[in-house]
């Protein structure tokens, strides 16, 4: 079955050295279930708007937890989602 495109895809990078905040950043991320991508010190979560949204607040809220001292976000809405509205 096909998967629908992503409504938002939201890009977390916490800064390097909070390592323990990297990885409590990843692991609330990896429990939301959505299409996920990482680097050293970025995730990013894709699906639709809500369940970004959603996701975002419990990924920002694990970093912060985990003594992130500096979370940047990015969000985008995909070329495909805004032909769609």
């Amino acid at each position: 079955m096909p998967v629908p495109p992503a409504e938002l895809t939201a890009e977390l990078t916490i800064a390097p050295g909070d390592d323990q905040a990297v990885q409590a950043g990843r692991q609330a991320a990896a429990a939301t279930g959505l299409a996920l991508d990482t680097g050293p010190t970025t995730t990013a979560l894709s699906g639709s708007r809500r369940e970004v949204l959603d996701a975002l607040s419990r990924v920002l809220d694990a970093a912060l937890s985990a003594g992130a001292a500096t979370v940047e976000v990015k969000l985008e809405v995909p070329h495909d989602a805004r032909e769609h509205s």
